[in-house]
């Protein structure tokens, strides 16, 4: 069954930007940036656990759908923009979803 959780763009503490989103079901706090090589990669760490070490659960690549829409895709993974969002709304800006 696929599941789908939204991810916003957030603000580090240190300024850099990155799509933010959590899972409460499965306690888990999921961020999505590029790293210093450009590689975009999905880490997840425990929503109640603020220290604990980030874990990476994969990394994406550019792809298109059939119908040419753009989104980044993994194994099991996948990054979508979210069609409903509207900008100063509290929609997600982007969907993770997870098969």
């Amino acid at each position: 069954m696929k599941r789908r959780l939204g991810l916003w763009t957030k603000t580090s503490g240190k300024g850099n930007t990155y799509l933010g989103g959590a899972d409460k079901e499965n306690n888990l706090r999921y961020m999505v940036f590029k790293d210093e090589k450009g590689v975009r990669k999905l880490v997840s760490k425990p929503l109640d656990k603020d220290d604990a070490p980030l874990t990476t659960v994969t990394t994406f690549e550019e792809a298109e759908t059939n119908d040419g829409t753009p989104f980044y895709r993994a194994s099991n993974f996948a990054i979508f923009a979210n069609d409903f969002y509207e900008e100063g709304s509290n929609k997600p800006e982007y969907n993770l979803v997870i098969s």
